[in-house]
């Protein structure tokens, strides 16, 4: 995941099962009450 700004992560695009010419994106905002996941896509992966 790539950070954009501090805090906030995003994934790398990938396509939609139902709309392969579309892309989504899985963001991730780091928090102290606790981290918040916005998408999440079928390959997930913590690296």
């Amino acid at each position: 995941m790539n950070e954009v700004i501090p805090g906030l992560y995003a994934s790398a695009p990938e396509p939609l099962g139902f709309g392969p010419s579309l892309e989504i994106r899985a963001f991730l905002l780091q928090r102290d009450r606790g981290n918040l996941l916005l998408y999440r896509p079928i390959r997930w992966s913590e690296t």
